[in-house]
């Protein structure tokens, strides 16, 4: 019998199972395929972008780029090639591998175990910035890699024990590195880079094997070792431990070191041992054996010297104890040096250095600013520091600490050049004790000292002191500034600097009585009494006082071992014969407070106009760090009064802040005003202030680039007078002297001027970039922006802009000075100017220029004269000379062509010079006639019906600008067909001719020379022809204001006898000279004058007219007699019976006509003379 069957549902059961279990089987599988495979697939270029792209989110605003990497379960780690870039693509560092030995599944179980990190072809570039920044930390910035930690609260060094808390065995290998900071003269490059670094758990310690390599072998290895945990509870106080916490060992072979400081760049190789041991912070020592090869430092504060040093060798020890430093040895030589020193604990020890000055300034001759041709023969500065023990008396257990100090120019000879053009030989000088001083200190008790002597000897300084806090530490002596002159001065040069006069000297230091704890406060007075004192050379013009006084106060407290340490007031007072001043300072009772600041300044100032006067006050605050500004500078009000003789009186006042953390500084009016007001205020600071930004007074070295934006505005001669007052050796404004006979009060006229600019100062190049810049005069604006280099020196400026004229002041000055209805436009134009702004005036300045600067002329209608085209108006600046662009236009119809140039070496200031210049053929009217060519030819005045043209020749000429000059001109006129009907005064003159004023017109054709000269206009040559015989010689000058001192020459015509029948060449070559006088609107023609010429020339025709009479009826009556007769008849006229020549016409029977009254002799005089001479007479 068979068995039964299963039921059909646990058939199915196990075959889903068996189904289950395969998928299962084959899902396990697969997983574990691919968890094998993530490595792998970790390394596929898809993944490895993913990667790059959240490393990079991590480390922004820097960028690493990944070319390949290896991951694996079992085996080593590789990533690479590698960039790490900054936020603006410049590579950071490469590398060739990253290769790490431990795998996935190692590094997984024992994460603390990483196992060995090799990375080999390493390229790295570092740079810091003068402003601090490092390139690897700002790519980092944002990064929780770069966590700044400068908000955490310091604690000072310590030195304990590091654990890391994990195994790092990281190797770099052939790598490379580029260092660039501000402190190096040229970028350190290592050619070869080598490193171990080990972090190991403790106990075993941490460890660093540094390598480094150049291609000219020089080599610097580095080995340091850190302990991870102490091996007794005392090791950071026992000093015999031998296990220190830090080691380190540096040996270098002819390392290049470069240092760049202020003013000078040294480089030099190092060969050598450092040594550094460390038990805790209080606890190590130092020990270095070094040479320094080849070393050579030159720059700016060796002033042009090079110091060249062989071989400088340094040999010391330094220990910290517990009881404090401790130098066992120190040994320092140098071909131009020495020192050595042993202090082996604080009580006693011994210093001694030796400068070898005639070595030191065969190297650093201008250094030592010594004279040229001078030299130091021989001579040394010694310095000797002796620390001891002393007591004070034998019986006297007591040992108190005693530091005797000396520092003494010593066996000093010198030879100085000779002057053989003078005759004067080579010249040596010796002094055996040139400067000494010397001190002397004893400890008394642990808070008290007592200066034993202090004194400061030579030929020009003698100083002696001494004393304690409890009865006050004194000083006195003299100082002789003309001593010290021409002792030093024979070998170094000074320069300008002559001071001369001597001075007193006391000073004192005491505990102060007035404090609330004068055990622990202090009080110091400084006094300089100065006599005839002449502080040559500081300025330009000398500082010459005969007495002045200079007291200086200091109060504060003291350390708890009685030394000053910290002050509360300082209070600085002077004065002298024209100065006196105050400054005091006012400490803050807590850190918190700023220290108030009051300024007292008065001064007396004579100038070539007379006395000015100085007084300013101050009143602020500032935050202060001991002597360092630490915070804001509060300025709560600067007044300044400054009043120049016949100047506006100058009354500033500001108020201004700065801030050390910003480096910002700002200046505001305290009631701003109108840039715009006329008159000008003599200064003021523009509404929007003047802004300073980019000090730093924690880093002067950081200032580099300081923001200026600001302006300034008031009346340039007040400026330049109220100079005069502030500066000493400021000359006196644009403004002439007035004279002895000027009124008192007479004041320049104001010239306002405004100043605005935007830019950028850096003083590491001395150069000035103006972003913006703005110039407003009365007439025009200049706008510019450029640079100016050398600012502070020779100002080498490069700017480019537009002038652009003011068209309503512009106008009104054509109205004021050309006449009343000038119309006068001007257009801006660009302008373009480089060179040197160096010089003592404005020719000087514009003779170091290069480019041009000007205007378009547009309009121009005066005097009846109007531009037909516009014309540029450009000086070129080339070669120290300033020449006006040709000038080529049209006016009335005529040609104009002007050349001229600045007379920039004329002492007398600065002119337009014009040459071979001319107005050609233009058209003239009533109006040019009238009101312009009436000074060139004054019987044009008031013509009517004008017509015709002229001819304007200009040979030279001078138009003063800003000079003391007069405008002067040499030319010609030409008049071409001009024509008119004259006016009043050529209407006089017609009518003295005897011409009819109202039947003539007047016709020009005729050139004139023409002078300008001390304001007047001369003519010659000028003539008015009445008739084709009858022409007026008009000569003299016409003055600017019109007035006039002309002479006209005409001839005697008949119609001024009368119009009598006279015979013509009785009236030959007899003219009449009329002065005219008056103005051009007034002339004054003296008819009496006239008068009386004519009735001498009347005279002179009469006798001529009767002797020519004579002669013909005699003549006559010779013809009639019988022959026989003519001898016994005398005849008048005969031979020598002529009447006599000199008879008084007016004799009695000379004639009885009635004259006209008032009318000059004429040729009816003369012929009814004749008459009554030969008709017969009645008997009586």
């Amino acid at each position: 019998m068979s068995e039964p069957k299963p039921p059909r549902r646990l058939g199915r059961v196990r075959r889903w199972l068996k189904r289950s279990l395969a998928f299962l089987t084959l899902l396990v599988a697969a997983l574990a395929v691919l968890v094998a495979s993530l490595p792998w697939l970790a390394g596929r270029p898809e993944m490895l972008a993913v990667l790059n792209t959240m490393l990079n989110e991590a480390i922004a605003p820097g960028r690493l780029e990944l070319d390949a990497a290896q991951f694996s379960w079992n085996h080593r780690q590789r990533l690479g090639p590698g960039r790490l870039l900054d936020g603006e693509g410049r590579m950071l560092a490469s590398f060739e591998s990253l290769t790490l030995n431990r795998g996935l599944v190692a590094l997984i179980a024992n994460p603390a175990d990483l196992g060995d990190l090799v990375v080999e072809g390493l390229n790295l570039v570092v740079e810091r910035t003068a402003d601090g920044h490092v390139n690897l930390v700002d790519a980092l910035n944002e990064s929780p890699w770069a966590t700044s930690k400068k908000d955490e609260p310091s604690n000072g060094f310590q030195l304990e024990p590091f654990d890391p808390g994990l195994n790092l065995t990281l190797k770099l290998v052939g790598g490379r590195l580029k260092l660039v900071t501000p402190e190096l003269v040229a970028p350190l490059v290592v050619d070869r880079l080598d490193a171990k670094l080990v972090l190991a758990t403790a106990p075993a310690p941490i460890t660093l094997e540094l390598g480094l390599a150049q291609q000219e072998g020089a080599t610097l290895a580095v080995q340091a070792l850190l302990a991870t945990a102490t091996t007794s509870d005392d090791t950071n106080t026992n000093a015999d431990a031998k296990e220190p916490l830090l080691s380190a060992v540096i040996q270098a072979t002819n390392w290049p070191l470069t240092v760049r400081v202020e003013g000078l760049d040294t480089q030099a190789h190092l060969d050598g041992r450092i040594e550094l041991r460390a038990l805790s912070a209080n606890l190590w020592s130092l020990a270095a054996q070094t040479t320094l090869t080849q070393l050579v430092a030159e720059g700016t504060a060796l002033q042009g010297d090079r110091l060249a040093l062989d071989r400088v060798e340094l040999d010391a020890d330094l220990l910290s104890k517990e009881t404090g430093l401790a130098l066992e040895n120190l040994v320092m030589n140098s071909p131009v040096a020495r020192l050595t020193a042993r202090f082996p604990d604080t009580t006693q020890g011994q210093l001694q250095g030796r400068v070898d000055l005639a070595a030191l300034a065969h190297q650093v001759p201008h250094a030592l600013r010594l004279l040229e041709g001078s030299t130091i023969e021989q001579g040394s500065l010694d310095l000797d520091l002796e620390l001891a023990n002393r007591t004070i008396d034998a019986t006297d257990e007591q040992v108190n600490p005693r530091l005797d100090a000396r520092l003494a120019v010593t066996n000093l000879r010198v030879t100085t050049p000779g002057n053989p053009e003078a005759n004067q030989p080579p010249r040596t000088f010796e002094l055996p004790e040139a400067v000494t001083l010397t001190a002397a200190v004893e400890q008394r008790d642990t808070n008290a000292y007592r200066v034993e002597t202090i004194t400061a000897k030579a030929d020009f300084l003698d100083l002696k002191g001494s004393g304690d806090l409890e009865t006050g530490v004194t000083l006195s002596g003299t100082f002789d500034l003309g001593g010290l002159t021409s002792q030093i001065g024979q070998f170094v040069d000074l320069g300008d600097l002559a001071p001369q006069g001597r001075a007193g000297i006391a000073a004192t230091l005491k505990r102060d009585p007035e404090a609330t704890d004068p055990a622990h406060a202090f009080a110091g007075w400084l006094g300089l009494e100065l006599r005839a004192i002449n502080l040559a050379g500081l300025i330009a013009t000398p500082i010459e006082r005969p007495s002045a006084r200079i007291d200086l106060w200091i109060k504060g407290s003291t350390d708890e071992r009685g030394a000053p340490a910290a002050w509360s007031l300082a209070k600085l007072e002077f004065k002298t014969t024209q100065e006196a001043g105050r400054l005091q300072l006012t400490r803050g009772q807590t850190a918190k407070q700023p220290t108030a600041l009051e300024l007292a300044l008065v001064r007396n100032q004579p100038t070539a106009r007379g006395p000015g006067r100085i007084d300013a006050r101050l009143n602020g605050s500032v935050g202060l760090d001991g002597m360092a500004v630490s915070g804001p500078i509060t300025l709560d009000v600067l007044r300044l009064d400054l009043q120049a003789p016949q100047t506006p009186r100058l009354n500033l006042e500001v108020t201004g802040r700065y801030e050390p953390e910003t480096g910002r500084a700002s200046l505001q009016p305290l009631r701003p005003g109108d840039p715009e007001a006329m008159p000008p205020p003599p200064l003021a600071i523009a509404p929007e202030g003047i802004v300073l930004t980019g000090l730093n007074p924690s880093d002067p070295q950081a200032i580099n680039t300081l923001e200026i934006e600001g302006g300034l505005y008031g009346d340039l001669n007040a400026i330049q007078d109220l100079l005069a007052v502030w500066l000493p050796d400021a000359e006196p404004g644009s403004s002439p002297a007035p004279s002895p006979a000027a009124a008192p009060n007479t004041q320049p006229t104001p010239e306002p001027v405004a100043v605005t600019l935007k830019g950028r100062y850096t003083l590491a190049t001395d150069r000035l970039d103006l972003d913006q810049s703005r110039i407003t005069t009365r007439y025009v604006i200049l706008q510019a922006t450029g640079s100016l280099n050398e600012a502070t020196h020779h100002r080498i400026v490069n700017l480019s802009g537009q002038l652009i004229p003011r068209p309503r002041l512009v106008q009104f000055m054509a109205e004021s000075y050309i006449e009343p209805q000038a119309q006068l436009k001007l257009a801006a134009r660009p302008f373009q100017l480089t060179g040197s702004l160096v010089g003592g005036s404005l020719n000087q300045l514009l003779k170091g220029l290069e480019g041009e600067v000007g205007v378009d002329l547009v309009e121009f209608d005066a005097f009846g004269l109007k531009l037909e085209q516009p014309a540029p108006l450009v000086v070129l600046c080339r070669g120290g000379q300033a020449v006006l662009a040709p000038i080529r236009s049209r006016m009335n119809g005529g040609e104009v062509e002007i050349h001229g140039f600045l007379t920039l070496d004329d002492p007398m200031g600065l002119s337009l010079g014009l040459r071979n210049s001319s107005f050609n053929n233009l058209a003239i009217n009533e109006e040019v006639s009238d009101r312009l060519l009436a000074y060139l030819a004054p019987f044009l005045k008031e013509a009517t019906e004008v017509r015709g043209a002229i001819q304007l020749d200009i040979e030279r000429g001078i138009i003063p600008l800003a000079s003391e000059r007069d405008l002067s001109l040499k030319g010609r006129l030409q008049f071409r067909d001009v024509t008119c009907r004259p006016g009043s005064f050529t209407n006089q003159l017609v009518a003295l001719a005897g011409a009819d004023p109202n039947r003539f017109a007047i016709a020009l054709d005729q050139p004139v020379e023409l002078t300008i000269a001390q304001r007047r206009v001369v003519q010659q040559g000028l003539q008015l022809p009445i008739t084709p015989d009858v022409t007026i010689d008009l000569a003299g000058w016409v003055g600017f204001d019109q007035t006039l001192a002309l002479q006209a020459a005409m001839p005697i015509t008949p119609a001024m006898l009368g119009g009598q029948r006279v015979a013509r060449d009785l009236l030959t070559g007899k003219r009449i000279v009329v002065p005219i006088r008056g103005t051009l609107s007034r002339p004054q023609i003296d008819p009496r004058v006239f008068e009386m010429a004519l009735k001498e020339i009347g005279g002179d025709v009469l006798q001529r007219g009767l002797d020519r009479g004579l002669q013909e009826a005699t003549r006559g009556l010779d013809r009639a007699l019988p022959p026989e007769l003519r001898d016994l008849i005398p005849l008048p006229g005969r031979g020598g019976n002529a009447p006599n020549s000199n008879a008084n016409p007016n004799r009695p029977g000379a004639g009885n006509r009635p004259r006209r009254p008032n009318t000059p002799p004429n040729a009816g005089d003369v012929l009814n003379a004749v008459e009554d001479l030969f008709k017969p007479r009645r008997p009586s």
